[in-house]
């Protein structure tokens, strides 16, 4: 579609004309490391919490164990350069400041069968963010090399 046809395009309203969003990947030594931040995570969401509610405790334990299962496979030296293609549909659950109340959290875990770090990494970040934990971090030695998961921030019109 050329310009001009584009742009009137999005005059009548069938199109818009926005960029999509692309994630900034920039490793900053501010951030925290991924697990760090996915330690905290786990003291949020470890079965173990949710003894009086076992239904919530089996949703954490098998949510947590795919999880762990995937970034299993991420980590350096345990995958060449390229995992799996797998989608799963997880729910994690969080307590609340109330006592005996819980938030539930779905997340989306995805491989794209490639070498998918800024897609694993967009994702943990949302779910991090939802837990109230930092959404940015970097993914240290331990996982892909140099790489920070960084999302794009707003810049307030001027």
């Amino acid at each position: 579609m050329g310009v001009a046809k584009r742009l009137k395009a999005a005059r009548l309203g069938k199109i818009t004309m926005e960029k999509p969003k692309r994630v900034k990947m920039r490793e900053l030594e501010t951030d925290p490391l991924f697990k760090d931040v996915f330690r905290k995570f786990m003291t949020k969401v470890h079965p173990d919490l949710f003894s009086k509610f076992p239904e919530l405790r089996e949703q954490n334990e098998s949510s947590t164990q795919q999880l762990q299962e995937i970034l299993g496979q991420a980590k350096s030296g345990q995958h060449e350069t390229e995992m799996p293609v797998t989608r799963r549909d997880l729910v994690f659950f969080v307590r609340t400041d109330s006592a005996d109340h819980y938030r539930r959290i779905p997340f989306e875990l995805r491989t794209t069968g490639s070498n998918c770090r800024h897609v694993l990494g967009r994702a943990m970040g949302q779910l991090f963010g939802q837990c109230g934990l930092p959404a940015e971090f970097r993914w240290g030695p331990e996982y892909w090399e140099r790489t920070v998961y960084r999302p794009e921030t707003k810049k307030e019109e001027e």
